[in-house]
């Protein structure tokens, strides 16, 4: 067990297979019992919403036992008994909005388990980049949550969890992006960390075409694909109002607030001066800056720059429901054309009896006014249940943006789509009518198109229409690998459509855990010391993380900064802000750090992308503007005084560099530049 806190949960393993447009992840979690008398194991641990979770595997003492898929009910009773039995039992059950929980009983004295679970999940599609997510880490949620108490989640902020993961890199595509730094080995990526952070990976997919893949079985086909939108939206005659609504609740401390204020700083740069935009800060409670959104210029637009910089995660609880029905009473009064920008970590619980009727009531509303609601969630632990739901069913979009992302690109991004009208998606299945399509019913340019189907008889190709655009798409066979992923994928967009009934028959045949089926496995043995009522010991969650961890990189770049200047102690901001970019090479451990860069055209070039914004290596300004990040990269830059901003210091010594070395940067990353430099004088 965990040394600090008696956690029977030891760490984990995490295998991520790619296979556009899906990714199957082998999450594999390892259990012992240290104490001195046999226990039962409880553990909870998140999935993406839109994943399924299909095979599952269990090794116990090094002995591989085989389980079923059953209905819920009958599942945990086959494992109460075989519990009260002294028999070696697994549960493994979906508690809903993507949590779900392992049961462990009956674990023997130094005994260990390994419980190894299959997630498969179609990946998301959005401006020409492909994206995996898989959350790692449930943190405290607001409000009343609607789970029983033994399967609450509860968190210590004293245990640690680490894991070690591989991804693959698909041919033909390039990493952008990632949440950990990866040891690329041939086409195989190697990282490690703990689990109290989403892992995510962006990959170039600008060139992922329009396909569809299908698999025969059970007496029928199962059809998966993505369908290519390279089509552009169109532009409404006047600019569309914008209710940004920013979550400054305790949960949001930490990077997540750090990270929604420098990606706000840096999108109001480009915001047009006749657009309207108004500020909503929630918690527990809520405050609107204005009555109603005001045109972003004068002393209106000082009155919002002042307010995001003074952002700050102070204000309690979660509040969400309150905070859009005070945004859409305003639209109501003022008639405006206007969309929501909601901004949190998402870290609420959804009772599904009352709040059905608040979401019902203002997802109503927001049709009945026009308005959509765009949601980005932010930090390293989302809980994107109700950011998902809320996008959904008012035509918005969902971004998850970790905080290894650039923040401002996904606002900005998410300000033009507010700024476009989306397009009508209709689709059907060639040659024989189909027992289910599902779809998107609305989306964006550049977007990619998911979708899921059931048909009867081999479905020769997909005909869709998006906006006033008409394509058709041949149907292929699945690969070895992507087989199973479609199966269980399009069986669990299935069973959303079928009563509750069907829908466990179905999940059962499948062997698929969903809401209404449970994994479970009871041994034929008995455990010598078992007398049928083992202690109960849950394994905590880990604290989500809420800063940037000094990575060995980072460390030698303050080691060879001590070494060429005066000390410098670094400040709370500065490792907070600090970058840590798996895909660049600009920390490499071979710099010579008495070696004098005389040509800084290179890395002054390098500096114009990090900084801008459309880049496709874009990244932060507050993790560019940073010493190390500046000496990583062969800048030969002298230690400010204590007192003068860091940010500002870097922002300076590169304008004035450039003029040296008669070097231009970019329009935009001159003015971010100058903005930086006259905060105040050096």
């Amino acid at each position: 067990m965990n040394s600090v806190t008696s956690s029977p949960l030891q760490g984990a393993s995490i295998a991520i297979d790619v296979n556009l447009p899906c990714a199957s992840t082998r999450l594999t979690q390892v259990f012992i019992n240290a104490s001195d008398s046999v226990i039962e194991a409880v553990y909870q641990f998140p999935v993406p919403r839109n994943a399924v979770l299909g095979d599952v595997s269990v090794i116990i003492a090094g002995v591989r036992y085989e389980g079923q898929v059953s209905a819920k009910h009958r599942a945990e009773q086959t494992y109460e008994k075989g519990v009260s039995e002294g028999k070696r039992s697994v549960l493994i059950s979906d508690l809903g909005d993507g949590l779900y929980e392992v049961n462990l009983g009956n674990l023997d004295v130094e005994e260990t388990a390994e419980i190894e679970l299959c997630i498969h999940q179609m990946m998301t599609f959005d401006n020409g980049q492909a994206k995996y997510f898989l959350p790692t880490v449930i943190a405290p949620k607001y409000g009343k949550s609607r789970l029983r108490l033994e399967h609450q989640p509860i968190t210590n902020a004293l245990v640690e969890y680490a894991f070690e993961g591989q991804i693959n890199i698909p041919a033909g595509t390039t990493l952008t992006a990632g949440s950990h730094n990866l040891d690329i080995q041939a086409e195989q990526g190697f990282f490690f960390g703990h689990l109290d952070q989403d892992i995510s990976f962006t990959f170039d997919a600008s060139e992922l075409k329009s396909h569809a893949i299908s698999v025969e079985h059970d007496g029928g086909y199962s059809v998966m694909g993505c369908v290519a939108t390279n089509v552009s939206s169109h532009t409404h005659r006047n600019e569309r109002a914008v209710q940004l609504l920013l979550d400054c609740s305790g949960s949001m401390g930490g990077v997540s607030m750090n990270q929604l204020k420098g990606g706000l700083e840096e999108t109001l740069l480009d915001v047009s001066m006749t657009r309207k935009i108004n500020v909503i800060k929630y918690g527990s409670s809520h405050q609107s800056l204005f009555l109603e959104p005001r045109e972003f210029s004068g002393a209106d637009k000082e009155t919002v720059s002042k307010c995001v910089s003074q952002l700050r995660a102070d204000m309690g609880g979660t509040n969400i429901y309150g905070a859009l029905e005070t945004a859409l009473d305003q639209v109501s009064k003022s008639g405006v054309e206007t969309d929501i920008i909601l901004v949190t970590d998402g870290q609420i619980w959804e009772d599904e009896d009352e709040d059905e009727d608040d979401f019902g009531r203002l997802v109503e509303q927001s049709e009945k006014l026009g308005v959509r609601i765009f949601c980005i969630g932010v930090g390293y632990a989302i809980s994107e249940s109700i950011l998902n739901r809320l996008s959904e069913r008012t035509n918005g979009t969902l971004s998850l943006v970790n905080p290894h992302e650039n923040m401002a690109n996904a606002i900005c991004d998410v300000m033009a789509k507010s700024q476009f009208g989306g397009m009508a998606v209709a689709m059907t299945l060639k040659g024989e009518q189909s027992a289910f399509v599902k779809h998107p019913s609305f989306i964006y340019g550049r977007q990619m198109v998911p979708f899921f189907a059931r048909s009867l008889a081999h479905p020769q190709a997909v005909s869709i229409d998006i906006g006033e655009q008409s394509q058709s798409i041949a149907v292929t066979t699945a690969s070895s690998g992507t087989k199973q992923p479609v199966k269980q994928l399009v069986a669990n967009s299935y069973i959303h459509s079928l009563s509750e009934l069907e829908a466990t028959q179905y999940a059962v045949s499948q062997g698929i855990v969903s809401k209404f089926t449970s994994y479970v496995m009871v041994s034929t043995e008995s455990v010598d010391n078992a007398d049928g009522m083992p202690d109960l010991k849950q394994a905590p969650q880990m604290e989500k993380r809420k800063s940037f961890a000094p990575s060995p990189q980072m460390s030698m770049s303050f080691n060879r900064m001590s070494a060429l200047n005066s000390p410098m102690p670094c400040s709370e901001e500065t490792c907070l802000d600090f970058y840590d970019d798996p895909t660049s090479e600009v920390f490499q451990c071979g710099i010579d750090s008495e070696r004098l860069v005389l040509d800084y055209i290179e890395q002054l070039t390098q500096i114009d992308q990090y900084l801008d914004r459309r880049h496709a290596k874009a990244m932060p300004t507050k993790a560019v503007l940073l010493l190390s990040f500046l000496i990583a990269n062969g800048f030969d830059i002298e230690t400010p005084n204590e007192k003068v901003d860091e940010a500002q210091y870097c922002a300076s010594f590169l304008l004035e560099l450039a003029d040296s070395q008669g070097f231009e940067f970019s329009t935009r990353v001159k003015v971010l530049l100058e903005s930086f430099k006259q905060l105040e004088s050096i």
